[in-house]
This record gives structure tokens, C-alpha cells and sequence, in this order.
């Protein structure tokens, strides 16, 4: 899958082996950022305060952050009609009835093409729990152990659980306790291994393994045979730069 929620870079690298694509509400900052929200930001408030509706600001940020991302997946919908996860706003992840009402309402936008995204916090099990009951394809997000994943599969089941590997490496550097090398592969690996046991041993559980926040294209290679993997563009080009240069010395 592609990391990103800028149109532009996604049709810049799209390839047929590609599946799908992924974003985040950094991502969707990124977007905004550029400016081509501008529009849409505005817009939503001028509606909302249209409608009279009396929001917080809290309310009102959370409001314009999904309208946001909804825009944003919906361009990328709309160019490749294949599945985009869209991410809930880090505000709801501590709140149970703020995760459905917003899984809800992404899944009612676009139930053909959208997986929603949910952050795996303790609410987060419940939440994603309810929401697979109802139907709403889930990616459970922000996962970074076996355990954590082996237990919202056999708790939540959602479609998706990951390991954020790119993190763990670099959590490993910044504390000196090592070179952080293949550490985040590593667990990934054995993240995988325990969710095809749980897919065996338990017939309700059927999540697959997303590897996220992948660096670079050896990783990649590394990881080749994972049920997923998400790419930014800058190392899925580097990952087709360094392909066509193996193509080109065979």
C-alpha cells in the first residue's frame, strides 16, 4: 500500500502491484499544509455555523479534521478506486462512544472503498470490537508488539493490525540501548508468525499483519512475503530506483 494522502506523489509512483493506500492525520496535515484545504476548512465552519450548531472548540476541530480527511480520501478514491484507510483523530482514541460515532460516519461516507482507522489504545479494543460487530472494515493502528496485536485479534478481530517497525528501530537509537537494527523487522516477524496461529487455532479470527512506517526500500526486501506493507513514496522509490538497477545489470 502507499503511505500518503497527497494525490500528486501517489500518482507519481503508482505501480500495478500496488493495492491500496493509507493515511494519517500527519499526512493529512501535510496535505493541508499545501493549502488546497483552504477552501474546505473554511467552507465546513461556515456550514456548521449555518446550521446553528452550537460546538466547542474541541468539537469543532475534531469536525474540520474529518471533513478534512475525508476530502483527502476521497481524491485518492477517486483517482485509483481502490481501498483508502482513514484515521480518526487522536482526540476520540481515549473515548469509546467518539471512536464509533466517527468510525460510523467514515464507513457511512464511503463503505464500498473506506477502512477505518482506529488507534489501539484501550478504548481502542472496545471500539474496533463494536465497529467489526457492525460491519466497518477496521485497521487497527499504532501497534508495536505481538502481544498488543495477538490480543486485538483475539478481542477486536479487525481486517488489519501493525507493527509500527520503522519506530521501534528508531525508539532503539534514540534511548542508546543498541543500534536499532532489524529490532522492528524483527518483531514484525514474529507479530506474523502469532497471527497465523490465531487464524489457524481460532476460526472468528481472520486479521491480517500490516507492516508500517517502513524507512527504506531494504526493509522491504526484508519483509517481502508480509501480508502488507506500507510504503511512503520516498522509499517506494528508492525501492523501484534500486529494482530497475537490478533489472539493468541482469
Amino acid at each position: 500500500w502507499v503511505d500518503t494522502g497527497e494525490l500528486e506523489k501517489a500518482q507519481g509512483i503508482w505501480k500495478q502491484e500496488m493495492t491500496a493506500l493509507t493515511t494519517n492525520n500527519t499526512l493529512a496535515n501535510q496535505v493541508v499544509q499545501s493549502g488546497i484545504m483552504d477552501q474546505v476548512i473554511e467552507d465546513t465552519i461556515k456550514k456548521i455555523r449555518k446550521e446553528g450548531l452550537e460546538l466547542s472548540k474541541e468539537e469543532l476541530i475534531l469536525e474540520v479534521g474529518f471533513v478534512i480527511n475525508c476530502k483527502i480520501a476521497l481524491r485518492l478514491v477517486q483517482a485509483f478506486k481502490v481501498k483508502v484507510s482513514v484515521e480518526l483523530h487522536p482526540g476520540v482514541s481515549k473515548n469509546i462512544e467518539r471512536t464509533l460515532h466517527y468510525g460510523r460516519r467514515y464507513f457511512k461516507v464511503c463503505p464500498e472503498y473506506f477502512t477505518v482507522k482506529v488507534p489501539l489504545t484501550p478504548e481502542g479494543y472496545l471500539g474496533v470490537r463494536t465497529l467489526r460487530h457492525e460491519g466497518v472494515p477496521i485497521n487497527f493502528t499504532l501497534g508495536f508488539s505481538v502481544r498488543q496485536n495477538y490480543l486485538a485479534a483475539r478481542l477486536a478481530n479487525p481486517d488489519f493490525v501493525n507493527v509500527f517497525l520503522g519506530r521501534l528501530n528508531q525508539v532503539v537509537m534514540n534511548q542508546k540501548a543498541g543500534t536499532g537494527e532489524l529490532v522492528g523487522e524483527k518483531v514484525t516477524l514474529a507479530t506474523q508468525k502469532a497471527l497465523r496461529s490465531a487464524r489457524s487455532n481460532h476460526s472468528e479470527v481472520s486479521s491480517r499483519l500490516i507492516a508500517a512506517s517502513i524507512r527504506n526500500g531494504d526493509q522491504v526486501a526484508y519483509l517481502a512475503g508480509l501480508d502488507v506493507l506500507t510504503i511512503p513514496p520516498a522509499a517506494m522509490k528508492a525501492l523501484i530506483t534500486a529494482n530497475g538497477k537490478a533489472k539493468t545489470v541482469c
